[in-house]
């Protein structure tokens, strides 16, 4: 609760305008498994999530693939409450066009390492997070044909800072059904933004402080192995307003977060859980290209996770 409070001081101290960050994990944060006693020491767990999904993006044109691969693991538990756990996240983008079906035009990583402490209420965890966003054929501009040097962009993007994370115990608010919330506040201390050639407008990256996300998920539970499912979730960041840094003028100031909401079905298996989903997701900045690129993107796509993961 304190380091909460303390980002939020942190994002307030100076005048700020509102942006979200397009990081890989987001809404669907990691949290610790519930050990035994005899399961004390290094490596005692581990939880994979794998996604894919085909959208229709008529504003977001680079997320018409996604694919997104997360492996949450405990390093070491020193008791079945308190541990040391990491993260590794990799998401690629793809675009589609007449000439080619699928085309992958970005690369984007995401690391955690911190601890986690499971509570009466729910699992806390703190530590670092780095997240960057890498171009896949730099020199293949978006929907360039025949390609000219002058349409040519490149972006890469880089943060790194602390983040925490309270993920609530499940609820069960009516008979056959759980909820559960989490909120995730982060604070960065890295922050670049390069950019190359055409498209620099809207505010750079250099100047993002942090974000705040808070996701929340229903579920309703058909049998033991069949439920049906609900959730959204939303990020909002904080650009630190130095008319000396941005690129551009803060023209895309009103787009000021990413969310998303998703229903879907899950199939139970005995490690891991098989979802198949219709969602709806909205881009603040998609980061795929050198000017920033908003809109909304529905999808549909399935999932294997761990249930470890929200």
């Amino acid at each position: 609760m304190f380091y909460i409070l303390f980002c939020i001081i942190l994002l307030y101290s100076e005048q700020t305008t509102l942006r979200s960050q397009t990081n890989v994990s987001r809404g669907i944060p990691y949290v610790i498994a519930n050990l035994q006693d005899s399961s004390i020491g290094f490596l005692t767990t581990n939880s994979l999530l794998v996604e894919a999904s085909v959208g229709n993006p008529e504003e977001v044109r680079s997320q018409a693939w996604n694919g997104r691969f997360l492996l949450g693991f405990t390093l070491y538990s020193f008791t079945p409450n308190d541990h040391i756990i990491g993260v590794i996240s990799k998401e690629i983008t793809a675009e589609r066009n007449e000439s080619v079906v699928f085309n992958p035009n970005t690369s984007r990583w995401e690391e955690f390492l911190g601890f986690a402490k499971r509570t009466e209420h729910g699992t806390v965890t703190i530590g670092y997070t780095h997240f960057c966003k890498h171009e896949i054929d730099n020199f293949d501009p978006p929907f360039s044909n025949p390609v000219t040097l002058d349409s040519i962009q490149k972006r890469v993007t880089i943060h790194g800072g602390m983040t925490a994370n309270f993920q609530s115990n499940l609820l069960q608010p009516i008979e056959n059904s759980d909820l559960q919330f989490y909120i995730k506040p982060h604070y960065n201390f890295v922050r670049e933004d390069y950019r190359y050639t055409k498209g620099l407008e809207g505010t750079s990256l250099n100047r993002l402080r942090g974000t705040i996300e808070s996701g929340i998920r229903f579920q309703y539970n058909l049998s033991k192995n069949i439920s049906l499912y609900t959730k959204g979730w939303g990020i909002v960041g904080f650009i630190e307003s130095d008319p000396f840094r941005q690129i551009g003028p803060d023209k895309d100031a009103k787009n000021i977060y990413s969310g998303r909401v998703e229903v879907g079905f899950i199939g139970k298996g005995v490690l891991n859980h098989f979802e198949l989903f219709v969602a709806v997701e909205r881009f603040a900045d998609d980061l795929s290209y050198g000017a920033f690129t908003s809109g909304v993107v529905p999808n549909i796509g399935f999932r294997i996770k761990n249930p470890l993961f929200f």
